[in-house]
């Protein structure tokens, strides 16, 4: 499980997608909307929940695991062309393509469910 720090983190977040911290506090999970940066969950306080996620020192130190993003089959074929690594979870396993010579079988296209890995 990769981990990232705040600034990374807030490069990487994209519309839709969520992240929970790990240290130095548990329980806190944001989301990027249109808006921007939201709280979604926090362990210590709910004030906070539905909005703007505060740039608190705690929130600067803090190390982050990003959420999965799922993406279409056209989308990691994308990002296979351009060089990204996409994982394919189909019938209880999870096969990962680093490139468009990696042989994809059709029932993985149609009833994959296709992530960008970071």
């Amino acid at each position: 499980m990769k981990t990232f720090a705040t600034a990374e983190l807030l490069d990487k977040l994209d519309i839709g997608q969520q992240a929970e911290m790990l240290e130095p506090v548990t329980d806190i999970v944001i989301k990027r909307t249109n808006d921007g940066i939201v709280v979604v969950k926090d362990a210590m306080s709910s004030k906070h929940i539905g909005l703007p996620l505060p740039l608190s020192p705690t929130v600067l130190r803090a190390t982050w695991r990003l959420e999965r993003k799922q993406i279409s089959f056209d989308r990691a074929l994308t990002y296979l062309r351009v060089g990204r690594k996409v994982s394919c979870e189909y019938d209880s396993q999870l096969i990962t393509y680093e490139s468009l010579g990696d042989i994809i079988f059709i029932a993985e296209a149609v009833d994959g469910k296709w992530y960008l890995e970071e």
